[in-house]
């Protein structure tokens, strides 16, 4: 009997009958796991001894037994340790353990003896000895048991690692190590005039990486968990800021509907560096509103009393927006984004920035009816999935990347065959894991992206088709002779063969598209439809011989190329159109020149940027297809005016020549014969070159053309 998702409940005396007989009995307990212990130190006034006491809340959990560690000693105890003067261990940590589990707490130095002395990997570390009697005349630092350098009137000497890093001032007695490494780490001895004048213990640590902060809700509390890789790092304070409190703990905190603080973050913090986490919102202040960067946030008040006669938003502690006797005025940078309804007290921002995020106070007829944080964020990126295993293939470990980076609170879900769930950004496979694919989304309250599929490394790799080719489908190496072949398609027989019927059978769609090799067991199908896409399986002589997926896709389209541009014309968007639906998985590729990258389908480009074109490609497993090249919008291409120095002599002909018939039609309806002047003709013309934007010059030409028309004419006047 199996029992899933065990309770305190499912705790009890479980007695088996079998054939009506009591066969056993069986006592459960479920018990919760130990929490992570800390332990505090409490000293006697003159520094006699100490007391450690290891905590943690056991309720639950117990029978928990209280083991200590120092150095490379670990016993049982209870939990508190006594330590005096005498004790010469350098730390202790304690550990509790129950039947269910076990955690230790972290190292706590011992209080009798001088801490060590820690630094960053990478960097230098000066020892020095206590007080030296001068003259010296000897100098000797060892590194544990060996010597590291020494100095005994000549030069000095560097051994090991310290050769080419280490270094000695012989009038003090002082060693420097540069460029420090794990290595390095150890208890360093001072000798003086052959004398043991100090030690010191060096510490070599990472600094600790950016943390960030996971959370995990039931109906009455959200458990908030701050995680970051901290191997090599200890050891670590976890920090936790809360608006403006900030206190030590675990890497664990649970909130609960009690809890009113706007949000958390969390902090690691070691010897040589501190880093904290992007703040995480409490899930339970209902008046939380997240904005994205770029959209509009409508902010409204609780329920209002009409009718309304005054209405104050502030933004902070200063004052956005207002309405008061009949005038509505807005400030600071809600002057061009800022609108008020006057009805119902709404304001709605447009075009977010990350300036507007904040805590909003609405004042509606002098009372403050509601408060609400706005938090403007990015949308989260398209990410990638890498694969790193180990040189055994025994594992892998699948990484969700894509810069999170004020887009956070960023949730990571996983995708495996029909399989959604929630984690961390990794997700760690082994030989065992049977999902054929992988993907991983990012997700935060204003958007959420997804990456391309990954397939799983101990599983071969799909065989892709295009739809309406054929495939040929191969089992691995055969051992001869075959007596029988089964091909099945899913959990279905498409095609089989026995040796001693000699016939082979066909099912399905691979009645009239399905056909058999019996002397290397290959099947082909010709016509391929989508139906066909799925995991194909060969029994050879009735032994599983190979698993193939098959995935029958649609070529890609032939894309087009939109581009958008901001009103300012300080960037624009390049969009990589074309339907590829049945086409997955494609990859987005640019061309510019002579440039090529994989991207997604857009491109941004400012004035910056100086290649002439550029042109999009779609591609999958089957086939790719490019679009026309667009050019960019921020360079003027020769050929752009080429059709003024076309259209302008035309257009300037054609005007010139209206003009003159109907002066002479004018003349002839008069019936003069006296000539008529135009002397304002030219600068009729010129008028009409300079608002198409003719280029200089061709006014002149104009002008000549018409000096040398049949009419007669001299220099700055035309007569008919």
């Amino acid at each position: 009997m199996t029992i899933t998702g065990l309770t305190r409940d499912d705790s009890g005396i479980y007695t088996a009958e079998i054939n009506g007989k009591e066969t056993s009995k069986t006592k459960l307990l479920v018990i919760s796991p130990v929490p992570k212990p800390t332990i505090s130190v409490s000293c006697e006034p003159e520094m006699t001894y100490c007391v450690f006491t290891c905590s943690g809340s056991i309720t639950g959990a117990e029978p928990v037994t209280y083991w200590w560690t120092a150095d490379e000693k670990r016993w049982n105890s209870t939990n508190q340790h006594k330590i005096t003067k005498v004790d010469k261990e350098l730390w202790f940590s304690c550990e509790l353990e129950n039947p269910v589990s076990s955690i230790s707490s972290e190292k706590v130095f011992n209080p009798f003896i001088e801490k060590p002395l820690y630094k960053k990997i990478g960097d230098k570390a000066v020892l020095t000895p206590d007080s030296v009697e001068n003259p010296i005349t000897s100098i000797t630092w060892k590194h544990g048991d060996n010597i590291a350098m020494v100095w005994y009137g000549d030069k000095p000497s560097s051994y090991q690692q310290f050769k080419d890093r280490g270094s000695l001032d012989i009038s003090t007695g002082v060693m420097t190590i540069t460029g420090l490494t794990r290595d390095d780490s150890g208890i360093y001895t001072a000798e003086i005039n052959i004398k043991v004048n100090s030690k010191t213990q060096l510490m070599v640590i990472s600094p600790v990486p950016k943390p960030s902060i996971s959370v995990s809700c039931k109906k009455t509390y959200c458990v908030y968990t701050c995680d970051g890789s901290t191997t090599d790092a200890e050891p670590v304070t976890y920090w936790w800021t809360a608006d403006e409190k900030r206190w030590p703990s675990t890497k664990e905190l649970k909130i609960t509907k009690e809890d009113k603080e706007q949000w958390f973050s969390c902090e690691l913090e070691n010897p040589v560096s501190s880093s904290s986490s992007e703040k995480v919102i409490n899930l339970f202040k209902k008046e939380l509103l997240y904005g994205k960067l770029g959209d509009k946030a409508v902010l409204t008040p609780d329920s209002v009393e009409n009718p309304i006669y005054r209405i104050v938003w502030k933004h902070g502690p200063n004052i956005a927006m207002q309405w008061w006797h009949e005038e509505t005025s807005s400030y600071r940078q809600f002057k061009d984004r800022g609108s008020l309804d006057i009805s119902t007290g709404v304001m709605t921002i447009t075009g977010l920035t990350r300036d507007d995020s904040g805590i909003y106070t609405a004042e509606i007829n002098n009372r403050v009816p509601s408060k609400t944080l706005l938090l403007v964020i990015s949308p989260v990126p398209k990410p990638s999935l890498y694969i790193s295993c180990d040189p055994e293939m025994t594992y892998c470990v699948l990484t969700c990347s894509g810069s999170t980076t004020d887009a956070e609170p960023v949730t990571y879900w996983w995708t495996a065959g029909k399989k959604r769930w929630t984690s961390t950004n990794q997700l760690k496979i082994t030989k065992e894991e049977k999902k054929m694919w992988f993907r991983c989304e990012l997700e935060n309250p204003v958007s959420s992206n997804s990456s391309e599929k990954v397939f799983n490394p101990f599983i071969e790799k799909p065989l892709y088709k295009k739809i309406g080719d054929n495939v040929v489908l191969r089992p691995d190496s055969v051992v001869n002779p075959i007596i029988s072949i089964r091909w099945k398609h899913g959990p279905d027989i498409a095609m089989e063969w026995y040796r001693y019927g000699g016939t082979i059978f066909s099912y399905q769609q691979f009645k009239d598209r399905g056909s058999l090799d019996i002397s290397t067991g290959v099947m082909t199908i010709t016509g391929l439809t989508r139906d066909d896409s799925g995991i194909y399986t060969v029994e050879i002589n009735n032994e599983v011989n190979s698993q193939t997926e098959l995935l029958v896709i649609s070529p890609v389209p032939k894309p087009t190329i939109s581009v958008s541009c901001d009103t300012e014309k300080t960037y624009c968007d390049f969009t990589c159109s074309g339907s590829i639906t049945g086409a997955e998985p494609v990859t987005y590729r640019w061309t510019t020149d002579d440039k090529r990258w994989t991207s997604t389908n857009q491109h941004k480009i400012t004035k910056e940027d100086k290649e002439e074109w550029f042109i999009c490609t779609l591609k999958n497993p089957v086939s790719s297809n490019s679009s026309e090249k667009v050019f960019n919008p921020f360079i003027e291409r020769e050929g752009d005016r080429t059709w003024i120095y076309i259209l302008v002599p035309v257009v300037a002909g054609i005007v010139v020549i209206c003009i003159i018939i109907a002066c002479f039609i004018y003349k002839c309806k008069k019936g003069k014969t006296d000539g008529y002047t135009f002397t304002g003709l030219y600068d009729i013309v010129n008028q009409f070159y300079k608002h198409i934007g003719a280029p200089a010059g061709l006014y002149g030409y104009t002008r000549w053309s018409l000096m040398r028309s049949p009419v007669e004419g001299r220099a700055g006047e035309l007569q008919l």
